[in-house]
């Protein structure tokens, strides 16, 4: 999905890949090159995705308000700091048994706002649509999320909840 890859592009987004884990998103190690490829290596976290315990079976009313929580902290961490992640989804939040917390994983279409984050983060090709469309909001499906905002991480947070709640995804 990604047109333009570069190493000063990648390079130039790692202000807000390299958050620790107390804000709840994972927290971005190097950014070596790798056979002539800029990357991103994350830390390991043990435990599972939301969408591996959505599948075990309910979760309680408990379980589900200390998961939202979590996501919240970290949203409300990158939103702060101008970053739309445009891809909340349970395979994308881990649930690290270690640190007993949900942790936001991959930043990897993560969109800047404001002029200044905007120039150093990764271009995509107008018109694509970028992210899981059974968690976009209705701005980010039309014309390939021109239009996103925080608000839609918040509608795909309220996805989130609806799944976590009912363990399957809205009609």
């Amino acid at each position: 999905i990604v047109s333009e890859l570069t190493t000063s592009k990648l390079s130039g987004s790692a202000p807000y890949l390299s958050w620790s884990a107390r804000t709840f998103a994972v927290s971005c190690v190097k950014l070596p090159v790798m056979l002539g490829l800029p990357s991103r290596m994350m830390p390991f976290i043990e435990g599972e995705s939301v969408r591996m315990r959505i599948r075990r079976g309910p979760l309680s009313v408990r379980e589900t308000v200390n998961i939202l929580k979590d996501v919240c902290r970290a949203l409300t961490f990158a939103h702060g700091r101008g970053v739309i992640h445009r891809d909340i989804k349970p395979d994308n939040v881990l649930l690290s048994t270690g640190a007993g917390v949900a942790v936001v994983t991959d930043f990897g279409v993560a969109k800047a706002l404001g002029a200044r984050l905007t120039e150093t983060t990764l271009h995509t090709q107008l018109g694509v649509i970028i992210g899981t469309p059974e968690y976009m909001s209705p701005e980010q499906a039309d014309a390939g999320g021109l239009k996103v905002d925080t608000r839609s991480d918040v509608y795909s947070l309220g996805v989130l909840l609806y799944e976590l709640l009912v363990g399957a995804r809205p009609i």
